[in-house]
């Protein structure tokens, strides 16, 4: 990978792993997020919890045109924005700013907080008629339940698809009429996916 000591020194002493420095589980991941962005092509992208920053960084590499916005509380997610928009001379904006009070639209937003936090996050984006959330983690079992809970009070959200990842990475879009249109979106995951493990075999 073009960026790999960079992303080894931004990920250097993390103790969880994050969404590029997972190995092959995340590498699945990532083709799914790729190929959410090929299908839906959002303007405006946001993250709810930064950590290392990948995820943003992983998005403006993807297309440097996307306005990112990683929202956190840490100053090690700060200086991470920072110093991947230094490398990738990019845009990124870092905000400490509470979700709710932020005016501003987004077209997808990948959540990668504390299950804790989650219930209070899909609830402020719910409020804000986003119309994709993307779950990071979804095996774990209390995310899951915050999750559910939340497609129980909120009809117009549904989920579309689960990555087959061991972090099950979920898609929830709001007033879907028609679900056979996301076969498009399954088909270029699937497609991407057999592309690169044939290529792998094939070494």
């Amino acid at each position: 990978m073009k960026h790999i000591k960079f992303i080894k020194k931004l990920n250097k002493n993390l103790k969880n792993e994050d969404f590029f420095s997972g190995g092959p589980p995340r590498e699945v991941q990532q083709m799914f997020v790729m190929a959410l962005m090929n299908f839906i092509k959002p303007k405006n992208v946001w993250e709810l919890g930064t950590l290392r920053g990948n995820f943003p960084m992983f998005i403006k590499i993807l297309d440097p045109n996307i306005q990112v916005t990683t929202f956190d509380q840490s100053q090690q997610a700060e200086k991470s924005v920072n110093l991947i928009n230094e490398y990738l001379d990019s845009n990124i904006a870092y905000t400490t700013k509470d979700l709710e009070t932020i005016t501003d639209k987004s077209d997808l937003v990948w959540i990668n907080s504390s299950a804790k936090s989650i219930a209070l996050n899909l609830n402020a984006i719910a409020k804000k008629d986003i119309p994709y959330i993307l779950i990071d983690n979804f095996n774990n079992t209390l995310v899951q339940t915050a999750v559910l809970e939340f497609l129980k009070e909120h009809s117009d959200y549904s989920i579309i698809a689960t990555s087959p990842d061991q972090y099950l990475t979920t898609l929830i879009a709001k007033n879907i009429e028609n679900k056979s249109v996301w076969k498009e979106f399954l088909s270029i995951f699937i497609t991407m996916l057999v592309q690169r493990f044939s290529n792998e075999e094939s070494k």
